[in-house]
């Protein structure tokens, strides 16, 4: 192609990408991926209409277009007491395609009522929709007109299965196609974007070095950093008013704070350390994505992403470069920050405490919180999930269903054949918590990090709430979170003294242990069980002894799922509920009038538990149905069918639904759980016939208000109760790690949490902090080790 000529070798490539995108969206537009406008077939006259009760009520009808939106009828004679409700169906070649019931609740006398449909059908084919009432106090009428004033999709209508000589009161409404005009807009914003992307690459290094020489002129100027101040915090207002965020006032001053800090002394220290560790066009683009990233984190979702047919205005476009532009200072700022910190946390002197000593001191920061709280919060915290382990299956393993993970439930009861209490299984997660805290941290002193600053992140670990309430809370997820922390100071000793651990047997019995609470303490813990196992055979292929632990962990795991469950008799729960996760994405697809095909609206259905149009979807939590029982592949080709017909929908619903994982504060509509739960299930079924009351003492409305306090401050919340904050700065310390390091094996001590990252993309329907948890635990420590690797001699 003459055309890519015109660019150097590094620019074709991102041109040849480009072509290839803009060709995809061209043939959506061309496929009616357009702008469409909404028409209802015809009007219904209403004078000259008769009633029949509802019961058995049907119509056959065509489609006049093949996306119909919504239908819509009339009831009279609603009983005043408005119980029950409407039952109406689609049929399609005689299978249920669509069901939904409609509270008469919310139903009007002899006002037209618009059920959302969303049906993708073909023009040729006979559909029929019913209508049927439901535990009503009094059957509700349902309108009938003549032939001639009826919709004309209608063929005939039933009562009963008897056809009757008129047709039901139904008006069609149709999401239409796209117009030719509607088309060609659209192709012409395309082609002039696409225009404007290769006139920008083609002459970005004149582009680049015209603003480089105006920073240059700026930055030779005695007033640089009033001005870098003044356009720091002109952005900082726009982004507080423009982005949609809710922020109260201390956190507008916070953002105004960072405004000037992060251009203080840019001039004399930080633009420096920046272009000293970006000396690489690669490692300057990184950096780029990382200024980007940074805004999606702060704005991206009530921008950019939600609701998930949200049309991106050019206010919205402008607000996003601010917000991108406001943040190249910021990150700089926190590189800067990092690596000098890096250079300074390593201890020069002789270490001032002796081990044991260190240890005690380690063990009360890490340990006292939790204790005070156990104290406040007495027997423990304890939730539906806890009942379901200790109280259900715990007391009855033969024949437990294998929906909390039967291994937990078979730690419990060793645990409990010591000591039946709940007090027993919270002081397992006490030593377990302090073990490994104890192993990383002792490991961090090792190569050389300061006690001092052990010790404060001791004591901030051991303070923080979610810390200490989630290790007095009887879950799954905590022993499960520690594995997932432990395998990651397992593989760092191994990475970064891989000639001194390598012989240590005790270091293979960790990685035997840890490995084993990944796959099985949690279900979704096959993800990041398999990928460690990958990265080790890429990593340390070498080691036979690496070699032989993840033989005997396999031929452990394949022991306890096979032969001693099937000696407790576990009951395989099958299907049910492994496609909650992914559930979610289809039906933000659907709730946001994307394209579904007739196959897929069958599992809606079920997903809806046959109640289509009063579901409540809500991203970042699933209300979806645990029933659907459809096989793995064909889930995955209408997943997939789904994603093609509509990729922007499904990515917005994908990322809004980790919203929990990525953003900063919480975005529109964001439902969070497993915050400050300081459950007790006291009066629960059975509990109080294993397990004591709480009692209430002087020191619960103490702590009470403390934990809810770090949950309703909106800045102790974005760090203590989400993982977007810390996220961002250890994606930063990575990066700062790859430029100084290159891509080597250190990237192996990321591999757990990548893994369980990847496990959240594909299993979790709801936005628990619980499940994010182990993501806030893992950051802190990989920010110590990536210290450790950059103070490593070499490259």
């Amino acid at each position: 192609m003459n055309f890519l000529k015109m660019f150097p070798n590094s620019k074709r490539i991102v041109v040849l990408v480009l072509l290839i995108i803009i060709f995809i969206r061209v043939g959506y537009i061309f496929l009616g991926e357009a702008e469409k406008e909404y028409y209802t077939s015809g009007d219904i006259a209403l004078e000259d209409t008769k009633e029949v009760l509802c019961r058995n009520i049907s119509q056959t009808f065509l489609l006049k277009d093949k996306h119909l939106d919504s239908v819509e009828f009339i009831l009279n004679g609603i009983s005043e007491k408005e119980t029950g409700f409407i039952t109406v169906t689609i049929f399609s070649e005689g299978q249920k395609i669509y069901q939904t019931n409609l509270s008469l609740k919310n139903i009007e006398n002899r006002e037209w009522k618009q059920i959302f449909v969303n049906l993708t059908g073909k023009l040729e084919r006979e559909y029929k929709i019913s209508f049927d009432a439901q535990d009503c106090v009094k059957t509700p009428n349902i309108l009938l007109t003549d032939t001639y004033n009826a919709s004309s999709e209608a063929l005939i209508s039933y009562s009963d299965e008897v056809e009757m000589n008129k047709q039901v009161a139904l008006k069609y409404r149709y999401l239409g196609e796209p117009t030719k005009f509607n088309k060609g807009k659209h192709l012409f914003f395309c082609c002039i974007s696409f225009l404007i992307i290769v006139v920008f690459l083609y002459y970005i290094e004149l582009i680049y070095n015209k603003v480089k020489g105006l920073g240059y002129r700026l930055y030779l100027l005695k007033e640089f950093q009033v001005i870098a101040t003044v356009l720091e915090l002109g952005a900082c207002i726009i982004i507080l008013h423009f982005s949609k965020l809710e922020l109260i006032t201390a956190t507008k001053i916070v953002f105004y704070l960072i405004s000037v800090f992060s251009v203080w002394k840019l001039k004399e220290n930080k633009i420096g350390v920046i272009k000293g560790l970006t000396d690489r066009p690669w490692k300057r683009i990184s950096l780029y994505m990382l200024y980007v990233y940074g805004a999606f984190c702060l704005v991206g979702q009530r921008l950019l992403i939600y609701p998930l047919n949200l049309k991106v205005t050019a206010l919205d476009c402008f607000v996003f470069l601010v917000t991108i532009i406001w943040f190249i200072p910021v990150v700089d700022s926190l590189i800067y920050v990092f690596d000098y910190l890096s250079k300074r946390v390593a201890q020069k002197e002789n270490k001032k405490w002796k081990n044991f000593k260190f240890l005690i001191i380690c063990l009360v920061l890490l340990l006292l919180p939790a204790g005070i709280n156990l104290y406040a919060y007495n027997p423990g915290i304890s939730t539906e999930d806890t009942f379901g382990c200790m109280v259900e299956n715990a007391h009855n393993l033969r024949g437990m269903l294998d929906w909390h993970p039967a291994f937990y439930c078979m730690v419990l009861k060793a645990i409990l054949n010591v000591w039946d209490s709940t007090y027993s299984v919270i002081f397992v997660q006490y030593f377990f918590w302090a073990y490994v805290m104890a192993e990383g941290i002792f490991y961090l002193r090792k190569k050389g990090i300061r006690d001092s600053v052990l010790l404060a992140i001791a004591f901030l670990l051991g303070i923080c709430p979610a810390n200490f309430l989630f290790i007095n809370t009887i879950w799954k997820d905590i022993p499960y979170t520690l594995s997932i922390l432990w395998s990651v100071i397992i593989l760092a000793k191994l990475t970064l003294d891989f000639k001194e651990y390598k012989r240590k047997w005790y270091i293979y019995l960790e990685l035997f242990v840890s490995l084993n609470g990944i796959f099985l303490y949690r279900k979704n813990g096959i993800v990041p069980f398999i990928l460690i196992v990958i990265a080790i055979l890429i990593f340390l292929w070498k080691n036979k002894r690496v070699l032989v632990t993840l033989a005997i962990t396999m031929a452990a795991i394949v022991t306890i799922k096979g032969p001693v469950y099937q000696y407790f008799e576990v009951e395989n729960p099958g299907k049910f509920g492994i496609y909650i996760g992914l559930s979610q994405d289809i039906l933000g697809v659907y709730y946001a009038g994307g394209e579904v095909s007739e196959e897929t609206l069958k599992m809606i259905n079920i997903m809806t538990s046959y109640n289509i149009a009063e579901y409540d979807y809500v991203p970042t939590w699933s209300r979806s149905s645990y029933r659907l029982n459809v096989q793995p592949m064909e889930f995955i080709k209408n997943y997939l069918n789904t994603f093609i017909k509509n990729p922007i929908i499904m990515t917005r619903a994908i990322i809004a639904r980790e919203d929990l994982l990525w953003n900063v504060y919480p975005g529109q509509d964001a439902i969070i759980s497993c915050v400050n739960c300081t459950k007790t299930m006291d009066d629960f079924g059975e509990w109080n016939n294993y397990y004591p009351r709480r009692v209430y003492n002087n020191l619960y409305p103490i702590m009470a208000r403390l934990t809810a306090y770090s949950a309703n401050n909106q800045l102790f919340a974005s760090i203590i109760w989400r993982c977007g904050f810390l996220s961002l700065l250890t994606l930063g310390a990575i990066l700062i790690m790859i430029w100084t390091k290159g891509i080597k094996r250190y990237l192996l001590i990321t591999i757990p949490i990548i893994g369980h990252i990847l496990s959240l993309l594909l299993s979790t329907g709801w936005t628990d902090f619980r499940y994010f948890w182990p993501i806030n635990i893992v950051n802190v420590f990989l920010l110590l080790f990536i210290n450790v690797v950059l103070n490593e001699k070499g490259n």
